[in-house]
């Protein structure tokens, strides 16, 4: 109900003569001024009554940050390009890495080190073996306790040849988990809808925000109701909004009702989420929440209705 509308109405019904008598033109007139000072009043709180005003935004909304400082090599994306959960969104500056990961992998294959130890290992049992074949009569204890002696050594240097080898191949992962780190991948499903940086700028840990990946397959409407309203959807789970764009009217779903009521302005947070897997709907959008008078339409049908 507009003021204007209200108005229009007054003044149609001061103009209009009784029939059985007929008022003063000083009382029609303030009839007139009355009648519109009420319709003025009571337009704003009709249209309050009858809907919650509120926005819409991406469901996820991702600033994708680099974890190191780096410089950029190259951007593989373009703005409103779609990706999809761990898609290459920027690639970072690897020629540091490259060189230690080949001599890793290098160190992490060498088995000289440990093939001439258990040759050695091997000599010393053979000795050890000889020693004991001969028996104590023609060995002093002195040299078969030498024997044993080398053998427990030459088994040490195996056993460290072996530990360098897995110390390798651990430097080689670890310098592959960093070059993996330096290729920047989407975190979700969704849309690029901004580029922070481009090719050849240096990244710092102050500022690592790379690009912003919003997932808009569904939207989350946010609105702040008063808690008499927020109670009356916490006993359902969907509503109906009315959008912006063409005064439409949809089903969403109920995601969250905040347990605190605000002390402030007496509202609650409601977030409701509005499907839009072919993105009809814009993200930041205005729409109002209808309250129970509103025209009934259809709601969300569930997975158990879908398959009857």
């Amino acid at each position: 109900m507009s003021v204007g509308f209200c108005s229009a109405k007054a003044l149609a019904f001061a103009e209009r003569k009784p029939t059985l008598w007929t008022l003063p033109r000083f009382f029609q007139s303030k009839l007139r001024l009355l009648l519109i000072i009420v319709c003025t009043l009571i337009a704003p709180a009709a249209a309050c009554a009858q809907s919650t005003e509120g926005f819409a935004e991406p469901v996820h909304l991702v600033n994708v940050a680099s974890p190191e400082a780096g410089t950029i090599q190259e951007v593989l994306v373009r703005q409103g390009q779609t990706v999809k959960k761990g898609d290459p969104l920027i690639q970072m500056d690897q020629e540091t890495l490259l060189p230690a990961l080949a001599l890793a992998q290098a160190k992490a294959e060498a088995r000289a080190k440990l093939e001439a130890a258990k040759i050695e290992l091997q000599v010393k049992q053979r000795r050890l073996e000889n020693f004991n074949r001969l028996g104590k009569e023609n060995s002093s204890s002195e040299e078969m306790l030498r024997a044993t002696a080398d053998v427990e050594l030459a088994k040490t240097s195996v056993m460290a040849a072996e530990e360098e080898i897995r110390q390798n191949v651990l430097d080689a992962k670890r310098i592959e988990a960093q070059l993996a780190r330096r290729t920047i991948r989407s975190p979700i499903n969704g849309v690029v809808t901004r580029i922070h940086h481009h090719d050849g700028e240096f990244i710092t840990t102050a500022e690592p925000q790379l690009v912003t990946v919003a997932d808009l397959s569904q939207l989350r409407i946010v609105f702040h109701p008063t808690s008499r309203e927020a109670e009356e959807l916490a006993a359902t789970t969907s509503t109906s909004i009315r959008l912006e764009r063409g005064n439409e009217i949809v089903p969403t779903t109920i995601d969250f009702i905040s347990p605190v009521t605000s002390a402030d302005s007496g509202t609650v947070r409601v977030e409701l989420l509005l499907e839009n897997p072919d993105g009809k709907y814009r993200s930041g959008i205005r729409c109002w929440l209808l309250n129970a008078d509103a025209e009934e339409i259809p709601r969300p049908r569930t997975a158990e209705a879908a398959r009857k």
